[in-house]
């Protein structure tokens, strides 16, 4: 694998003496991994949130923010608020920080007179 991730993983073990064995997990599967001791580190774009590091340390090493992408029929140009999704399924990675911001905001959805934005498994959501 050739990304800035695997390129900042191996630098670290270089630096640090030891060597990686690669396994690839799910989003889901890593945090818990790292708990039950299967993995000894994991590596994702994981939101730290307070309920993660009761359970994992963290190292950041950046900080991202949400994009979004549409089929250009959608017209979906600019997304400045959780509301500008209301209606839309959107596909998210099972488990992470923005699959809980959308779940959490549903509500917004309802007080702007509109039906919450609907979640889905990126595998579920091709073809729709």
């Amino acid at each position: 694998m050739m990304t800035t991730a695997a390129d900042l993983r191996n630098a670290v073990a270089k630096v640090l003496g030891v060597n990686w064995k690669e396994e690839h997990g799910t989003f889901v599967t890593i945090i818990p991994g790292v708990q039950n001791g299967k993995f000894d580190v994991g590596q994702g774009n994981f939101g730290v949130t307070e309920t993660r590091e009761k359970v994992v340390d963290f190292a950041s090493y950046l900080t991202d923010g949400q994009s979004f992408l549409s089929a250009k029929s959608l017209g979906l140009n600019k997304v400045t608020q959780l509301t500008d999704l209301c209606g839309l399924t959107v596909a998210t990675s099972p488990g992470s920080t923005f699959q809980q911001i959308l779940n959490d905001g549903a509500g917004k959805c309802a007080g702007v007179g509109k039906t919450p934005a609907g979640t889905q498994q990126p595998g579920l959501a091709v073809g729709r």
